[in-house]
């Protein structure tokens, strides 16, 4: 959801939230502010010269601030288990920090990683690595999509096989349901031979793991899956185990909240309706996300 594409040549050292020092005060901004479509965005500088990009939702509710946390969440889960996802640290409302935009509103940074996003430069012919899924609102808008065109496609499982990091950044889109690691949400240094994701804003969104689990069926059925495609999905499987061992349905459940009062710096029960309800259904959707994960690994098991 939301993203100024140009600026988000975002994130990530792997540096785990534990180890990370607070330096708001020592950033400064080197870049105008960027308008997105309901976002600002700017550049800034840390005391050690790394690179940062601050980013606000304009005008936004309670419910689209979760969005925030849900970039928060998705990075502290890929930190624990080195997953190359982007660095992202919440900023809560009350911070009172002079680049701020949104003087009274939340907002997140995010430290710039390495490398070009997809869409600009592919790393190689046939790029794609995203699980394409639509919720029930966008089929009404949009319609479905095709069979073939959803989930763990057989092209994304080509492309799994080419690079460990790209089946670890999949498994992740799977179980955290992320249907947008579209080009320009995947950025490549071809200096390293490193990939980094950046923008997990729409996970929980959808049961990605339902839909590789049928997926993966159907490919076993028609025997499509080739030796380097099974060698990308063992990374794939053994990533899935990491995910379900360390971050249980009730621990993203426990993070999610604790997130939620940081963000929101009240009680949950002193949510609005629209958000309650979207924070109960991303807890569910995190259930059947953690059910159809254990079938799928089983599966490829």
């Amino acid at each position: 959801m939301r993203t100024l594409l140009i600026c988000l040549c975002l994130l990530q050292t792997f540096v785990y939230a534990e180890q990370f020092y607070n330096p708001y005060e020592s950033f400064q901004p080197i870049s105008s502010i960027y308008q997105g479509e309901d976002s600002e965005y700017l550049f800034l500088k840390d005391r050690s010269n790394e690179e940062w990009i601050f980013k606000q939702y304009k005008n936004a509710s309670a419910e689209d601030q979760i969005d925030l946390v849900f970039e928060v969440l998705a990075s502290q889960v890929a930190q624990k288990l080195q997953i190359p996802i982007n660095y992202v640290e919440l900023v809560k409302a009350s911070d009172s920090l002079s680049f701020k935009m949104q003087k009274n509103e939340p907002g997140s940074l995010h430290k710039k990683v390495l490398g070009v996003q997809a869409d600009q430069q592919p790393p190689w012919e046939n790029f794609d690595i995203q699980q394409k899924f639509r919720s029930n609102w966008m089929i009404q808008k949009k319609g479905p999509l095709a069979s073939e065109e959803k989930g763990l496609r057989k092209v994304v499982l080509e492309n799994i096989s080419k690079h460990p990091a790209l089946a670890q950044i999949v498994a992740l889109d799977t179980y955290l349901g992320n249907m947008d690691r579209s080009l320009p949400n995947i950025f490549y240094d071809q200096e390293s031979n490193a990939f980094y994701g950046i923008d997990m804003g729409n996970s929980f969104k959808g049961n990605l793991a339902q839909e590789a689990l049928t997926k993966i069926k159907e490919l076993h059925y028609d025997e499509l899956l080739t030796s380097d495609m099974l060698l990308g999905l063992k990374t794939y499987n053994e990533t899935l185990k990491m995910l379900l061992e360390e971050f249980p349905a009730e621990v993203i459940s426990s993070m999610l909240d604790k997130l939620c009062i940081e963000i929101f710096e009240f009680n949950l029960e002193q949510l609005d309706e629209d958000a309650a309800r979207k924070l109960k259904r991303t807890k569910l959707l995190m259930n059947e996300s953690y059910e159809s994960t254990l079938r799928l690994i089983d599966e490829l098991s």
